[in-house]
């Protein structure tokens, strides 16, 4: 089985940087004995491996607009874009815990930036290689194995973490791993990709756009459990 083509162009645009976000991330894990290690140095990956994935998006991504880390790069008059975004999760960073994201979508988006249809879907996290992805077959994977959200019904068994990386939590949801999730958002598109895969995975989504939350379950038996 290979990629439908759509996700396979958005995989060629977002394991470019993957490299340069491995290497930089052993990097951090050598420092850590440095106390004043700089915020800078561990946003810095994030900076290159942004550069590398907007050239190899703007060579592959021709006929659609581009936004990176929500600044418009090239806008679309049809208002059908390519969305990268690449998160500094500074907290892993600095701690050299492995949970970071990059993620890109296509999608319709209205006036006010806010997706109206989206087309296909991805999650990287490039220190696993864990790539999370949806496309119009209505499915959800991890790599190429179909995932699904668990099957946990009762509250008191339920499964949460934080892991200072909203997009792999919606994914871990995704794959089973957790059961449910309340999560903050500054920017809706951030996060979009990943929640489109959770709810393809079977997840149960509520969104509060004034308080900028997403309340999350693996099932609608334990969402209705959930205040």
């Amino acid at each position: 089985m290979g990629y439908p083509r759509l996700i396979y162009l958005l995989e060629q645009i977002i394991f470019e940087g993957r490299d340069q976000i491995a290497r930089d991330f052993l990097e951090l894990g050598y420092s850590q004995s440095n106390k004043n290690l700089p915020l800078r140095f561990s946003s810095k990956l994030i900076e290159i491996a942004s550069g590398k994935i907007l050239a190899k998006a703007e060579k592959i991504a021709t006929r659609q607009g581009l936004i990176l880390n929500n600044n418009i790069i090239k806008e679309s008059r049809e208002h059908d874009y390519i969305v990268i975004s690449i998160l500094p999760e500074e907290q892993n960073l600095l701690r050299a815990l492995p949970f970071i994201s990059c993620s890109i979508m296509s999608a319709k988006l209205d006036e006010d930036l806010t997706p109206q249809t989206i087309s296909a879907a991805a999650i990287l996290n490039p220190l696993t290689n864990q790539f999370y992805w949806t496309d119009t077959d209505n499915q959800a994977r991890e790599n190429f194995r179909k995932i699904s959200t668990s099957k946990v019904v009762e509250i008191n068994q339920a499964s949460s973490l934080e892991l200072n990386s909203a997009n792999i939590e919606l994914c871990w949801l995704a794959s089973g791993k957790i059961d449910c999730l309340e999560i903050s958002y500054n920017n809706f598109l951030d996060i979009a990709a990943a929640e489109l895969i959770a709810r393809k995975a079977g997840a149960i989504s509520l969104i509060d756009k004034n308080n900028k939350t997403i309340k999350l379950a693996a099932n609608q038996e334990l969402f209705s459990c959930l205040k």
